[in-house]
């Protein structure tokens, strides 16, 4: 049912003319996109997939979801089977999910996915890509809570914009007042205060060439240190609101077919629920909250706070500087 990932020699196809890969490309393209250094500007491509492709051929990737994801992609609702899923859902009698028995109490979103005229080969190579890639960013704990360097420079450059600096000959006039404070030790004999609104604009640009000319892990990586890391349950909701993140972005892009709605029963078109559900199939969590009906509001609870979530850690499977 699934298209097999075919191998090419070339490896940049799986970036460029790889059609099973459309749906990564897309998201990829969008949040990791190469930065070509020279130029300063971004290449309009990312590396992203071409990684993907090698680990998944190379077997790196857990694939363990696959037979579940078939079954729930094979249309075969009917009334009985849907208000008995449903009833086994209600008394938490889902034990046989992705067994191999008779038993056919896991979702069916094979309409869901046509309605959104999804590929099930894509809509399978997109979540398994999502998912591998939220793992590496969290794989280690989540580490999200302090600034990159990067940010913390660019948030000094901000701030000095504020006091418009207007360069008149070799000296910039400034508006406002402000006041940058360096203490080395303790004490006060170590210690330089700067107001002079043009010394803040000359270090303002000297910290603005850096920005410009360097795009590596010289600026952009956190202080944190590597052991300060959020651990065990913070890092599964963060790994779940990150690939909840990167699929309703992809999500948004589609449009309902009108047809496949037009008078179906027991059809959802639910974004929020497609995802949760997908969230159990592919192994994310094994919580059978995500599953049924009132899972959309489960997810969105489970995983508030997290919504905007920003990593400051490189990726454990895609490095750093997509």
């Amino acid at each position: 049912m699934i298209q097999e990932l075919p191998i090419h020699e070339d490896s940049w196809t799986y970036t460029f003319d790889e059609p099973l890969l459309d749906y990564v490309c897309k998201v990829a393209n969008f949040y990791w996109m190469e930065y070509d250094a020279e130029i300063g500007e971004p290449m309009g491509y990312s590396n992203v997939p071409r990684r993907f492709a090698s680990r998944y051929l190379n077997g790196e990737i857990d694939v363990s979801h696959k037979e579940l994801y078939c079954k729930c992609v094979t249309p075969r609702i009917t009334h009985a089977k849907h208000i008995k899923y449903m009833e086994n859902i209600y008394y938490g009698q889902e034990e046989h999910v992705g067994s191999n028995s008779e038993d056919e109490s896991f979702p069916d979103i094979s309409m869901t996915l046509k309605a959104y005229n999804l590929d099930i080969s894509k809509f399978w190579y997109l979540c398994v890509f999502l998912k591998d890639y939220v793992t590496g960013e969290t794989i280690e704990g989540a580490r999200i809570e302090q600034d990159s360097h990067r940010e913390r420079l660019e948030k000094f450059v901000s701030l000095v914009n504020q006091l418009n600096p207007d360069l008149f000959g070799n000296f910039y006039k400034t508006t406002g007042e402000a006041e940058l404070t360096l203490r080395v030790g303790k004490g006060k004999k170590n210690k330089l205060v700067i107001n002079n609104g043009h010394t803040l604009a000359l270090i303002r640009n000297g910290i603005q060439y850096v920005l410009d000319n360097y795009h590596s892990d010289y600026i952009d990586f956190s202080e944190v240190d590597q052991s300060k890391r959020l651990k065990s349950t913070r890092g599964d909701i963060v790994r779940i609101a990150l690939f909840y993140k990167y699929l309703l972005w992809f999500l948004d892009y589609c449009t309902i077919n009108k047809e496949v709605v037009k008078g179906a029963q027991y059809l959802s078109t639910s974004k929020i629920l497609l995802i949760s559900r997908m969230v159990y199939i592919l192994g994310l969590s094994d919580n059978k909250q995500f599953l049924g009906e009132s899972s959309e509001t489960y997810l969105r609870t489970y995983i508030s706070g997290y919504e905007d979530v920003k990593m400051n850690v490189d990726n454990k499977f895609y490095g750093s500087g997509f």
